[in-house]
């Protein structure tokens, strides 16, 4: 048996994960006021779990490839607060069938989720709590129970003598959240008024423990949780506590696999240490020097066996110990050795502590490294551009605010395109629909709205404006945003795409006033700022519009993107104007995206501009050059007055241009030259494409 002594430190990681703190809740009124029916008052939420990027662990690596912010079901819990600030018990909502109503919430990637629940008109103006629980229950709180006996809920996982850590994080179950919505970045105390806007930081209430193998000639064979508590508060308790002082005596390691061999290094070779992602699940609880919880590590060194107990205990300079707690939503790794073989019978262990917010690539997969299929799939789900809808709308009552039909093809005949599904910006608004909180709603109960400017940046590049563009090959012809045609019969200005990186930003959400919001340039749910680089590609078409090849040809080329690097919505872009059959001028704008690991600092604008990067692993999004209706013909929309059918093509948003009145109405657009978002007067008509809300 190998004699060890046992050495702990702790190091405590500082900073590298963005700060815990709630951001704004706004409570200004909006435009639409009200339900359709003035029963109702919209109260929308947005939802932030403890999630970086939406990338799996392996399969091999975990055990299991659940998201650690996955939500499968969410009850919200309302309380009527008074002037002292205490809370009674008002009703409950639940996406199941335990709420007093139902809520929806539809995920936008990377842990981040959406709803909207409809108050009761006589909560105008009353001072209310919302408090979230996700993936636990328990029964409903009676009429005017106060919240103190809501913060005092246990989960309802007890653990046991040999449970595992899948217990607490198990497939389809989930792990337990709790969170409470805020105002101004603090405030929980939320007075109801029309259009009021909340978001909410859940919490994980359990922490996580890795092992990583830093030893090269030591092979672990089991790990063990001694002294784990074995229920928890669904909220956190100030000072910190665990409910009952009973202790599990032993709990066992899931099914993470610790029998890996580590070879022999060879002569210059540097070992790389392996982790054990996702140990242990545990409870919090707070660890004194003779009541502490431990990892207990049987091994395996040159055929001798041996076993530590790593216990949850701080060892300062000159021997002291001072017992470190266990806290929800903190991932503790007991790392062995460091990166030598062991050649006495030291061995030396290190603790590292620090916040369980963000999610690691597998191992094997570094940044800039070729991702396997099913990485890549979750990589790009996790992309928020993903809330657009795969078609067009096909037939919409603005009266009525439903969604009749989309289209199921690519399709810009006229037959196909009738003028009922171009609009006006004025109409749109006119109908409510420009709001921050309008919806559409389908048959099926599923909600969509426009999309803001920001959204479509997501899609594409903004237009440049002439005091921002850039010299290329003449004053102010540089222009950040896809331009391929550079053909100077049809290109007279002469644009040209710039090739050089730049500082993209864009603004998701629009103010009260439907100009893009600019006031919380730090959160990334209303603010994504990161390095973009354009590039265009090889002409694949000569096109002449009309028919006459002398003064009307363009040159068609791919444009290759890489755009909001040093982001978790790093992607590579490839946009092009493609001919839906034989026929060139019926034509669709193809956008294909690939999501890239948050880190990569290997891809280049060349490799994308490869088409054998684009061979698979993209999403696409296609949007048909269905033409538009000039404001002059806006009034008579016949067939014979459409403008630009099958070769230009448009949508609107929500947003409005702070340029002039008479060109003030944002929208995507792209032509035989470019695609870019840009702004048009809002008497014009365009298609509409929409935005999922709730599915």
């Amino acid at each position: 048996m190998l004699r060890v002594m046992k050495r702990i430190c702790l190091q405590a990681f500082i900073g590298m994960i963005t700060a815990w703190t709630a951001v704004s809740c706004s409570s200004e009124p909006a435009a639409c006021g009200c339900g359709d029916d003035g029963s109702t008052i919209p109260v929308s939420f947005t939802m932030n779990t403890p999630a970086g990027e939406a990338v799996p662990y392996g399969t091999t690596r975990a055990t299991h490839d659940e998201a650690e912010w996955t939500i499968h079901r969410l009850t919200l819990y309302v309380y009527s607060v008074d002037d002292a600030g205490r809370g009674t018990f008002l009703r409950r909502y639940a996406t199941d069938a335990s709420g007093d109503q139902a809520i929806s919430i539809v995920s936008n990637g990377a842990g981040t989720y959406n709803f909207t629940l409809k108050a009761p008109v006589s909560d105008l103006k009353a001072r209310q709590r919302f408090v979230f629980v996700a993936n636990d229950a328990f029964d409903e709180p009676s009429p005017g129970e106060s919240q103190d006996e809501l913060e005092n809920k246990l989960a309802g996982i007890t653990l046991e003598e040999g449970h595992s850590a899948d217990k607490l994080a198990a497939k389809g179950t989930g792990i337990a959240m709790s969170g409470t919505a805020t105002a101004d970045g603090q405030n929980e105390v939320i007075t109801i008024v029309p259009g009021v806007k909340c978001e909410v930081k859940l919490t994980r209430i359990v922490a996580r423990v890795d092992v990583q193998n830093n030893t090269p000639n030591m092979t672990l064979e089991s790990a063990v949780l001694v002294g784990a508590a074995t229920r928890g508060y669904l909220f956190a308790q100030a000072p910190l506590s665990a409910p009952v002082a009973d202790r599990i005596v032993l709990g066992s390691n899931a099914t993470v696999d610790l029998t890996e061999e580590h070879p022999a290094l060879k002569p210059g070779e540097v070992f790389a240490p392996k982790t054990f992602r996702k140990t242990f699940y545990a409870y919090e609880r707070p660890n004194t020097a003779g009541d502490y919880a431990a990892v207990r590590i049987t091994y395996r060194v040159n055929d001798s066996k041996g076993t530590v107990e790593v216990p949850f205990i701080r060892t300062e300079a000159g021997g002291a110990q001072t017992p470190v707690d266990i806290e929800r939503n903190h991932l503790y790794t007991v790392v062995l050795g460091n990166g030598k073989p062991v050649t006495t019978n030291e061995v030396q262990f290190t603790f590292k502590v620090e916040d369980w917010n963000t999610v690691e690539m597998p191992e094997e997969i570094g940044p800039g490294d070729p991702l396997d299929p099913k990485s890549q799939q979750k990589l790009n789900a996790a992309l928020k551009v993903n809330m657009f809808t795969p078609f067009n709308a096909k037939s919409v009552d603005l009266g009525a605010k439903k969604i009749n039909a989309f289209y199921d093809k690519l399709d810009v005949a006229v037959p196909a395109n009738p003028k009922d599904v171009y609009f006006t910006y004025t109409e749109l608004q006119d109908a409510g629909l420009t709001a921050a909180d309008a919806v559409l709603t389908d048959g099926e109960g599923n909600e969509y709205r426009l999309p803001t400017e920001g959204e479509l940046n997501l899609l594409l590049p903004m237009w440049t404006e002439e005091a921002d563009r850039a010299t290329v090959n003449k004053e102010k012809d540089g222009m950040y945003y896809p331009y391929w045609n550079d053909n100077s019969s049809t290109n007279t200005f002469p644009y040209v795409t710039v090739e050089t990186p730049f500082t993209e930003t864009i603004y998701l959400k629009n103010g009260t006033d439907n100009l893009p919001d600019e006031t919380h340039p730090a959160d990334p749910e209303y603010t994504l700022k990161g390095e973009s680089q354009l590039k265009v590609g090889t002409q694949t078409e000569q096109i002449a519009y009309p028919a006459d090849l002398v003064t009307n040809v363009y040159n068609i080329r791919p444009v290759y993107g890489l755009r909001f690097k040093g982001t978790n919505q790093y992607a590579a872009y490839r946009w092009e104007t493609c001919k839906i059959a034989s026929d060139p001028l019926e034509r669709y704008l193809s956008i294909r995206i690939k999501a890239l690991h948050p880190q990569d600092n290997a891809t280049t604008i060349d490799d994308v501009a490869d088409e054998t990067f684009w061979q698979d692993g993209f999403i696409e999004f296609q949007f048909p050059a269905s033409g538009y209706y000039s404001p002059e013909n806006a009034g008579n929309p016949t067939p014979e007055n459409i403008t630009h059918r099958g070769v230009y093509g448009y949508c609107w948003v929500s947003s409005l241009w702070t340029g002039d009145s008479d060109s003030g109405a944002r929208f995507l657009g792209f032509y035989l030259n470019d695609a870019h978002v840009g702004h048009s007067v809002p008497g014009s008509r365009f298609p509409l494409r929409l935005v999922k809300v709730s599915e």
